[in-house]
């Protein structure tokens, strides 16, 4: 009924989580019943607000929240505007990440070889002090 008003579905199906966060979610926040509307629902308000008489719903730009009052049977609208994404809204440089990646294989590659080497030094040096304690010394 609400998608010929320009609702495109409930706030619970655009959110990605798992199955136990979302059922909290829509057991305390009851976010399967929150119509999630396109720039349509905002030119189409005024037949909206005599359907949705109580409830939260939103637009890209706008939240609304509509109730009863408690002496009439007027719907109270509340319209807030809708604020720039600001916590998720982070970049991340795939390219970066691989060269960083890289470049610690290639350390801990080099950190392999060291500890080779000094372990073959440390072989060569008790190979050659047994040698030097086993030779006759001479005055």
């Amino acid at each position: 009924m609400l998608k010929q008003f320009g609702f495109s579905g409930y706030l619970s199906q655009f959110i990605e989580c798992p199955a136990l966060a979302k059922r909290f979610l829509c057991k305390y926040y009851r976010i399967h019943t929150v119509p999630i509307g396109t720039s349509a629902v905002d030119k189409n308000i005024d037949k909206i607000n005599k359907i949705i008489t109580s409830g939260l719903y939103f637009t890209p730009t706008h939240r609304y929240q509509n109730s009863k009052s408690r002496y009439s049977a007027d719907t109270i609208s509340s319209i807030s505007q809708l604020r720039d994404a600001r916590i998720f809204n982070l970049t991340v440089d795939t390219n970066r990440i691989q060269q960083l990646q890289n470049e610690m294989e290639s350390l801990m590659k080099e950190s392999d070889e060291a500890k080779t080497n000094f372990i073959q030094l440390k072989k060569k040096k008790k190979k050659v002090l047994c040698v030097d304690t086993t030779a006759p010394r001479t005055l």
